[in-house]
């Protein structure tokens, strides 16, 4: 029991670690994508959207004259431009910055190859990037840049003048986040565009200051793996504690006091887990950190202190093995008939308190798992399927002409609809309005692929039907369709089954949708974006949608939404194994200890009854009795909880048809195995 307490100290530690350094992973990575307002902290001024507006001028002329203006006025700017690489896969997150402060970005970590940018140059344009580059001058870094890889995003940081080789010429507006104790300025940039230019407009489009980032991912951590830890503790020691009691009361006859008992008992186990903790500690941060700057030493710097706390909680730990063996070794129990119960009871109590205590965090846990778990298992399988597959990212103006153009030779699933209706009912309350059944929009070309028939069993036919149809599953015929929007008509088809949404978020299948065919384009109902086109030549899409929009249309492989989806699953999932190895451990240690005890203490009893003939029902009756009222103890504790009714009724109902099978398999090994032992009055 003591070496699986190790490997426990080892898990917890490492996972202590490991998810610290995900979560300040992100935060760094947030820092980057929310680059506005750590520069906002950083500076510690206040920041202005600024909307600027012109007809007469270039548009390089205006942000060049802003550019001088912020220079004569010690003022911070910073443009963005969000783009996608060829492929649309990956997506260029580019900030473009006038500042005089030689300190502006001394809360992100860059390596330099050479000089830093001087981002006071209003002639340059070298830059920044989270990836490798001949032409940059130094690569962002977090804790592990492969992140940006999942998903699927470069953040670079240019000198202000890049903002001449975004190909925004034609544009006649311009977007800045200006920075400075107020917003004074605002009126005078207008005076100074307008000098050469009457039609220049400058507002202010901030509305509600931007909060500044936070993150309470260490609090959070901590707390969850010190509850952890003391669970896990108590739940070993004071087992081992009951297990041992005869022999502390012997000592306790011979002199010694309970304290020299906990320490001769208990604080080798503790020294050797603070020394395993730290070690584990300090390997996993070296493992996880391949490299020394200033981001993985502010790690370090945070992960520290958990070995504090830890010895803190040992500490504790060890207070609470004394008072438990001052109080149940002492004396005046040795002569006790009740002896035995009494232990019993104890363990009962522990097992009792320590299941409530893991109920919320393990119904949380897995009611927050489980949908990542059931969409993996759907989504999994349409990789080969969705890899040259590409979407609209924008509305382009001429929508209705695009969508014309590819409707018969496209993917067209709107799952949006249901999943909106849904949010909404959840936000105001009024479940009255929400849609009871599954239901989405869809065209003919992307129901191809699941066999609609109508009830007298004949291949549904597309032809004979108009734009709005709506096509209801047999297992609505009877019910009331109000709520869904009024059709031309409906028609009735069996059960289609699943429909998967090839756009990879919010809802990712739905079982047996009501279904809105979808052959026009209408500015009410269609969402372009959901528009999937299949190609192998990315180029030739682009410009034929060019062509059909008149200007650039972006576009996204469907395969950056799969892989984001497939890794924040995969990591939920890995989070949600260790949470339940953990939940598991104690659980089944308290399960085991409770029925070795037992039938420890009863196992000559049980083999009396055994010869003389009682079934193995009567023989072991007052187990089954005592888990059953301890459950209903359970069950009863937990009204308290912040949890429903038939989760805590699921839960107990769970955890008590896993205790019975656990306890029927050990009295039938015990019983084939130990009898004869038994009958000696030997222990197990």
């Amino acid at each position: 029991m003591k070496k699986l307490l190790m490997v426990v100290v080892m898990l917890i530690s490492f996972s202590l670690v490991y998810y610290t350094f995900n979560e300040k992973n992100i935060d760094e990575a947030s820092k980057l994508n929310e680059l506005n307002l750590s520069v906002k902290a950083d500076l510690k001024l206040n920041n202005f959207n600024v909307y600027v507006s012109f007809e007469n001028s270039k548009f390089t002329d205006i942000y060049q004259q802003i550019g001088l203006y912020a220079k004569e006025n010690d003022l911070v700017v910073i443009a963005l431009d969000n783009t996608l690489d060829d492929a649309g896969l990956y997506t260029n997150q580019n900030y473009y910055i006038y500042s005089n402060h030689s300190d502006l970005l001394n809360g992100i970590c860059i390596d330099v190859d050479g000089k830093k940018i001087d981002f006071s140059d209003l002639t340059g344009k070298q830059y920044y990037s989270t990836h490798n580059s001949k032409e940059n001058v130094g690569k962002i870094k977090i804790l592990n840049n492969s992140f940006f890889d999942k998903i699927k995003r470069k953040i670079n940081i240019y000198q202000y003048n890049a903002l001449d080789n975004t190909g925004f010429e034609q544009l006649k507006y311009l977007y800045l986040t200006i920075y400075s104790k107020d917003d004074g300025f605002i009126n005078d940039l207008q005076e100074y565009l307008q000098k050469t230019d009457n039609s220049v407009s400058v507002s202010n489009e901030t509305r509600v200051h931007d909060e500044d980032i936070e993150n309470n991912y260490i609090f959070d951590n901590l707390k969850n793996a010190l509850i952890i830890l003391i669970i896990i503790f108590v739940t070993v020691m004071s087992t081992i504690i009951i297990r041992k009691n005869r022999q502390y009361m012997i000592r306790r006859m011979m002199g010694t006091s309970s304290i020299k008992i906990a320490g001769y008992e208990f604080f080798r186990i503790i020294f050797i887990s603070q020394i395993i903790f730290i070690i584990t500690n300090l390997l996993s941060y070296f493992v996880l950190c391949q490299d020394i700057n200033k981001a993985t030493i502010e790690l370090l710097k945070m992960i520290l202190p958990f070995n504090i706390y830890f010895a803190g909680i040992l500490l504790i730990i060890f207070l609470f093995n004394w008072i438990f063996i001052y109080l149940s070794c002492n004396l005046k129990y040795l002569n006790n008939k009740n002896y035995f119960q009494r232990l019993f009871n104890m363990q009962m109590i522990i097992k009792i308190v320590m299941i409530i205590f893991l109920m919320t965090p393990f119904i949380t846990s897995l009611k927050e798992s489980l949908p990542y778990l059931m969409n993996y298992l759907k989504v999994k399988g349409l990789k080969e399927e969705i890899t040259d597959l590409y979407f609209l990212n924008e509305v382009p103006e001429k929508s209705k002409e695009i969508f014309a153009y590819y409707k018969d030779d496209c993917y067209y699933a709107d799952f949006t609809d249901y999943f909106a209706n849904i949010k909404v009912a959840e936000l105001t309350n009024d479940y009255e309005s929400i849609y009871p059944y599954p239901y989405i929009h869809a065209n003919e070309y992307y129901l191809r692929n699941h066999n609609i028939k109508t009830l007298d069993g004949k291949k549904f036919d597309y032809n004979k039907y108009p734009h709005g149809t709506l096509l209801v599953p047999e297992m609505y015929k009877d019910q009331d369709l109000s709520r869904y929007p009024s059709s031309v008509e409906i028609v009735y088809i069996k059960n289609p089954g699943e429909f998967l949404n090839y756009h990879i978020e919010d809802i990712y299948y739905l079982t047996n949708p009501i279904i809105l065919l979808e052959t026009e384009y209408s500015i009410f109902e269609t969402r372009i974006t959901n528009l999937g086109i299949k190609t192998d030549n990315v180029s030739e899409l682009k410009k034929e949608l060019e062509e059909l929009n008149g200007i650039k249309v972006n576009i996204i492989n469907a395969k950056y939404y799969y892989d984001y989806f497939m890794d924040q699953s995969k990591s939920a999932l890995i989070e949600f194994g260790v949470n339940l190895g953990i939940y598991l451990i104690v659980y089944l240690t308290l399960v085991f200890q409770s029925i070795f005890t037992y039938l420890e203490e009863k196992g000559k009893e049980i083999s009396i009854n055994y010869i003389f003939g009682f079934s193995r029902i009567k023989r072991h009756t007052n187990l089954f009795m005592l888990n059953l009222l301890a459950y209903a103890i359970i069950l009863f504790g937990s009204f308290k909880l912040n949890l429903s009714f038939n989760n805590r009724i699921l839960f107990v109902s769970c955890f008590m048809l896993m205790e019975i099978i656990i306890e029927i398999i050990c009295i039938i090994y015990f019983e084939n195995k130990k009898m004869v032992n038994w009958l000696k009055g030997e222990k197990l």
